[in-house]
């Protein structure tokens, strides 16, 4: 909410470790991973690049430091910008580079949640 006057990119990385199991229903793997989540809000402003210094990782140029997939949801509000004489717009930018081994995008839109894998 501070935060809502400011104009720029503001990425907040939580990283969450959970594990799936054959033995668990989805609805109580979804119950752990919601717990999960709500446990790390507690330590979110922790700055990641200063979790992945302390744990003293051996870092690598083709992979993230910490983890393989990624979950984005985006609360973009996406408007029309108009200044004098000029408007600018949104565009879809596509790109095929993969960052992780699998990411799922989760957009919020006025229609419901555009979700991609």
């Amino acid at each position: 909410a501070e935060l809502s006057n400011l104009v720029g990119v503001f990425i907040n990385t939580l990283a969450i470790r959970n594990y799936p199991s054959s033995d668990k229903t989805f609805l109580d793997y979804l119950q752990e991973v919601k717990e999960h989540a709500l446990s790390a809000y507690e330590h979110q402003d922790y700055p990641f690049e200063e979790l992945v210094e302390q744990l003293n990782l051996t870092r690598d140029t083709s992979r993230n430091a910490l983890f393989d997939t990624m979950f984005e949801l985006k609360t973009l509000e996406q408007q029309a910008l108009q200044l004098e004489g000029l408007t600018l717009n949104s565009y879809p930018l596509e790109n095929h580079t993969a960052k992780f081994d699998l990411t799922l995008d989760a957009v919020e839109q006025p229609e419901g949640i555009l979700c991609s894998l």
